[in-house]
């Protein structure tokens, strides 16, 4: 495997992706969606208070970003992450392209891991897009006043921003979980609706599971842990440890399904069905 033939690779699938009406389309609603959220808040004076910080959207515009994160973290960011990972081998096998892919003199190690790259790469910067344009909507529309914190305290807009963008980092690691997780069912089910309503469901349950009294280690080791484990930066004595065990538990995860997936699909035949 050459790092030129796993470039070369890369580049044909980002070409096929962006000839996708179903990928414009998801980025672009990532993107819009949050502004419509801020217009939809300004025209009424209710607040959704029964989600985290969601009292505030009207008194600062640091709180749209959060509400938009808890939102996420639930529901949307696992569906983003499935959208190109549990299709992006699956659909080779749904159209029978195998044998054109694999003809371009690139090996079966150079083809999963610029798939690979791809699928995870997207997942990551949809959810970027999610995160960086509900700040800005945010802040352009409802302004850059301090948000008050989890603990009481006014948090000035330079700090709020930057813990705004830290609790998003956060949120990215278990985005790159679900997506691998997507691109395990695809490579092993052969099978885009499994691959991408798979991840979706799994969350369904996850959150399902942490409504059990659970001990609060195991929780933090659940994805659905990680993905609110951000809260606990902002608390004046921040709590970092949820962040620490969640994003190792993540890690685990994404590397055995992505060794899982890799070992399926470098020994597995691909003849067309």
């Amino acid at each position: 495997m050459s790092a030129s033939g796993v470039a070369r690779v890369i580049r044909l699938e980002v070409s096929k992706l962006s000839s996708q009406l179903v990928v414009t389309v998801v980025l672009w609603v990532c993107v819009v969606a949050p502004v419509l959220l801020v217009l939809a808040l300004k025209v009424q004076s209710g607040t959704p208070a029964d989600t985290l910080f969601g009292r505030w959207v009207h008194a600062s515009g640091l709180a749209i970003p959060l509400v938009v994160m808890g939102f996420a973290g639930q529901w949307a960011f696992p569906a983003i992450a499935s959208i190109v990972a549990g299709d992006v081998f699956s659909s080779e096998d749904r159209y029978s392209t195998w044998k054109l892919v694999l003809g371009r003199s690139r090996n079966r190690a150079e083809v999963f891991t610029a798939k690979t790259v791809v699928a995870l790469g997207f997942a990551v910067l949809a959810a970027c897009v999610v995160i960086l344009s509900s700040l800005a909507a945010g802040l352009l529309l409802v302004g850059r006043q301090p948000l008050l914190n989890l603990s009481g305290t006014l948090v000035p807009a330079g700090k709020g921003a930057w813990l705004v963008l830290l609790s998003g980092l956060v949120q990215l690691v278990p985005v790159v979980t679900m997506a691998a997780i997507a691109l395990l069912l695809s490579v092993l089910t052969r099978n885009s609706l499994v691959g991408v309503a798979g991840p979706v469901l799994l969350g369904l349950v996850i959150q399902l599971v942490t409504l059990v009294d659970l001990p609060p280690v195991l929780r933090s080791l659940l994805p659905s842990g990680t993905f609110a484990a951000w809260h606990g930066l902002w608390l004046d004595n921040q709590i970092v440890g949820p962040i620490g065990l969640g994003c190792i538990a993540c890690a685990v995860l994404t590397v055995a399904c992505v060794t899982a997936a890799a070992v399926v699909f470098l020994r597995r035949d691909l003849e067309v069905r």
